[in-house]
């Protein structure tokens, strides 16, 4: 909902026939009104995030668990590895097995980005404990009379446990949600590590043939 701060009889009018803008004559009124809202939107925050983190059972922590899979779905990471072969990177994927919304003892940073009667938005950071697993062409460079530069090894797949701490964008909603009660929540991943480091893999495919 906006807030309209102006002296004009006319905006005052305009504002009580709104559903969608309120009115008042006084910036600091404003400024008081902003600042209770923001103190408000944390608070409420802080509780459903506490919910989420310390009551795994819970159908808000299930939704949670449900949305961060999701979210990591279509993500373009991109695999890095160091080899004696040269890498071409086939198949890529990243699994969430895991998360916590703290640091430490207290909870993660974030930010409130909307909050009016049914829906709260906040960005903030996720440590996500995942798996990765990427398959990786192999090649070896060559000179032959054919004139070809390199030859097909097939191809490994690797595997990795890696945490993570991508941004997520969280949405929660309900008719009842100034009382904790969460109808609906979605998780849009915003920022992301552009690559995730699988270190040297030549042990792991000598091991594989």
């Amino acid at each position: 909902k906006l807030l309209a701060v102006s002296g004009d009889g006319d905006w005052e009018k305009f504002c009580a026939q709104s559903k969608h803008v309120g009115h008042t004559k006084k910036l600091s009124d404003a400024l008081e009104s902003f600042q209770k809202d923001v103190e408000a939107a944390s608070k409420l925050a802080r509780k459903l995030i506490l919910q989420i983190q310390k009551n795994r059972g819970s159908e808000l922590a299930k939704k949670f668990s449900e949305e961060l899979e999701r979210a990591f779905e279509g993500v373009p990471f991109e695999a890095e590895a160091d080899s004696l072969y040269e890498l071409d990177q086939e198949e890529f994927y990243v699994r969430p097995t895991n998360y916590s919304l703290m640091k430490g003892e207290a909870v993660r940073p974030f930010k409130i980005v909307l909050l009016d009667d049914h829906k709260l938005t906040i960005e903030m950071p996720v440590l996500v404990f995942a798996e990765a697993e990427a398959t990786f062409g192999l090649t070896i460079p060559i000179n032959d009379v054919d004139g070809r530069d390199s030859l097909g090894m097939g191809s490994a797949t690797i595997e990795r446990k890696t945490d993570l701490e991508p941004t997520f964008v969280m949405e929660f909603s309900g008719e009842n949600l100034s009382k904790g009660e969460v109808d609906e929540l979605e998780l849009t991943m915003v920022g992301w590590p552009s690559s995730i480091d699988f270190g040297n893999i030549d042990r792991d495919i000598s091991s594989d043939e």
